[in-house]
């Protein structure tokens, strides 16, 4: 073998052993986190008897050798009907659990492949936009296997912090079904401040009355001058490729730095409803609200917008050319081979096979 085959022969050894190197790498490794809670018996029969209250009981959460204090209540919306409730608990010592002070465990009783709100954050996260992270939980209550729980991050300071985004900001959260930026009789029902929550509202005034009276030809220039344009591409074209049927009339939030740009950024929110949930009815990227409620104004107005339209279109196709094989199969691989069990043994789970 003469010196240039060898030096061949070499690169491709290490262009084949970095290859397998970086796919390795990218394989995600799912990994399930165990709490244990701790509280009075009788109070934990009155909080699932009386679901639809937001009263927190009092109890002891721990992990591994962390221990707080802390309140526990249901959470959720339409999902407290079902027979397995998610889970919200707050920290009230000074000290935090992995640095979290509030704990979202999603019940996901109604997403059968249990995957569906884990893969669509990730997407949204490989496309480089500000989302919740996920992972997975055993709870156990009074040392008794309660069920396994998709953990969600909290949407608060800490958030907008570790995104980049400054804490100080304004961030609305669209609570009730019906917060379409539609009227702004929502202002006091639907929407709910969860940061400055002692200065006013009037931020998000000023949008819904400049979007009910901006003018067809004027609103490509508002939405630029307004709002962070490329993320909100970005938004509503995952939005589509992930077929999130839920949103846009509840289930996202809404973020303004006045300290900076003062421009608005949409945020999303409960992503268990994609990735064709609604499996009776084919999904529709312009049906921004249910039939009996109306319309997200700011939505159907870019879509109606010719150049907000196309590049909306095209983010989609780019974001295809990213989220394809490479990136599902090796998160499915990893979600059967370390999932499987949990979500057979949980016998809460609408799963039975």
């Amino acid at each position: 073998m003469s010196l240039k085959e060898i030096k061949i022969f070499l690169i491709l050894i290490l262009f084949f052993s970095c290859k397998n190197k970086q796919e390795h790498i990218q394989t995600p490794e799912i990994k399930t986190q165990e709490y244990h809670i701790y509280c009075d018996e009788s109070e934990l029969k009155q909080m699932f008897e009386n679901y639809r209250d937001n009263n927190y009981i009092p109890i002891t959460i721990k992990k591994e050798n962390i221990q707080r204090n802390a309140g526990m209540r249901i959470r959720g919306d339409s999902s407290r009907d079902y027979d397995k409730k998610s889970l919200k608990i707050k920290i009230l010592d000074s000290l935090s659990i992995d640095a979290k002070m509030i704990f979202n465990f999603n019940a996901e009783y109604s997403d059968l492949s249990f995957l569906r709100s884990f893969i669509s954050s990730k997407i949204f996260k490989k496309m480089n936009y500000p989302c919740f992270s996920t992972s997975f939980s055993k709870i156990y209550i009074n040392d008794n296997y309660h069920g396994f729980f998709l953990e969600v991050e909290n949407m608060d300071k800490n958030f907008l912090k570790k995104n980049g985004l400054n804490p100080n900001g304004d961030l609305f959260k669209a609570t009730k079904d019906g917060a379409c930026l539609y009227s702004l009789s929502e202002l006091t029902t639907k929407w709910e401040k969860k940061t400055n929550k002692k200065s006013s509202y009037i931020s998000l005034e000023k949008l819904i009355y400049d979007l009910s009276n901006i003018k067809d030809e004027d609103f490509y220039d508002y939405i630029i001058e307004n709002f962070d344009y490329p993320m909100l591409i970005d938004f509503l074209a995952i939005n589509a490729f992930i077929a999130n049927g839920s949103t846009y009339y509840h289930n996202y939030y809404l973020y303004r730095d006045l300290e900076n740009n003062g421009k608005w950024i949409l945020l999303p929110w409960d992503l268990d409803k994609t990735i064709s949930y609604y499996d009776w009815k084919p999904y529709k990227y312009n049906e921004t609200s249910s039939d009996w409620e109306s319309d997200n104004i700011l939505i159907e107005k870019c879509f109606l917008n010719e150049q907000i339209f196309s590049d909306f279109k095209k983010r989609i196709e780019f974001i295809g050319t990213i989220i394809n094989g490479k990136f599902y199969n090796p998160i499915f691989d990893s979600a059967i081979q370390n999932l499987k069990h949990e979500i057979i043994n949980d016998s809460t789970n609408k799963i039975k096979s």
